[in-house]
Parts: structure tokens; C-alpha cells; sequence
């Protein structure tokens, strides 16, 4: 088996900053090129009553060198606007076969954990033990 081209392309295509309250939201084009696996993992959507969030990035991956982060929301994918369902948006990256565009919210400051009120410290992005399940692509 010959590897005739190992290299990696991603780029952020481009970005806006909206400042508000919560500390500005973010909105990025991440253009990943050189086929899957991507190397991120989605949880949430509208069946969940939840945004589609990344939950993971694969170290080195595609989706690693492209810049996408724990906790960004896609929001479209290749430049089709999402409803919001987890499957629409697993079919739309699925069918990406050279390059992936996703259209990404990014909120400027993330809190990945907050205290219950009973004095326990909740992740945001804890394993799905509650029978939603995440999709890696």
C-alpha cells in the first residue's frame, strides 16, 4: 500500500466576534481537508432538547489540526444550515469524502463545569450515562 499524499490541510475560513454578557459568542468556518476520520465527537441535538456539541477531538486528528475545540457548536455543515437533529449533521459529515466544512458557535468563555448546589462540582461534558449516546466521525 502506497501512501501517495499524507498531508494534512485545515484552515479557518473565517470568524466573527459578538460581544454580549455571557462573554461574546463566535462564529468560525473550519475548512478540514484530507478525508476521514475526522476525529471529533458529537453529542446533543434537537431529539436531546441540546445543542450539537463537540465532546472530543482526537488527538493529531483532522479536526485537532482545523482548530475545533471541546464544546463548540455546530451550527452548519458544508454550508447547509442544520435543523438541529444529531442525524442530519452525522449524514451531511459522513457524505464529506475530500474536505469538510463546518460552521462552528464558539462562546469566548466556556464553563466546563459548575457546582450543583448540593456542593458538587457537574461537567459540562461529562460520558453519556443517561442513555443519549455521542456519534464519532
Amino acid at each position: 500500500m502506497e501512501i501517495v499524499n499524507s498531508r494534512v490541510s485545515c484552515e479557518v475560513l473565517s470568524g466573527e466576534h459578538v460581544d454580549d454578557d455571557d462573554g461574546g459568542v463566535e462564529f468560525v468556518e473550519l475548512l478540514l481537508t484530507g478525508g476521514s476520520p475526522w476525529g471529533f465527537t458529537v453529542r446533543g441535538g434537537l431529539e436531546y432538547h441540546e445543542p450539537l456539541l463537540i465532546t472530543k477531538v482526537e488527538d493529531g486528528s483532522r479536526a485537532a489540526l482545523g482548530r475545533l475545540q471541546i464544546g463548540d457548536e455546530i451550527v452548519s455543515v458544508n454550508s447547509v444550515l442544520l435543523s438541529g437533529y444529531r442525524l442530519e449533521a452525522i449524514c451531511l459529515v459522513k457524505s464529506s469524502h475530500k474536505t469538510l466544512s463546518l460552521g462552528i458557535k464558539r462562546w469566548s468563555r466556556l464553563l466546563l463545569s459548575h457546582n450543583d448546589g448540593l456542593g458538587h462540582t457537574v461537567s459540562s461534558f461529562s460520558s453519556a450515562s443517561d442513555g443519549r449516546c455521542s456519534f464519532t466521525v
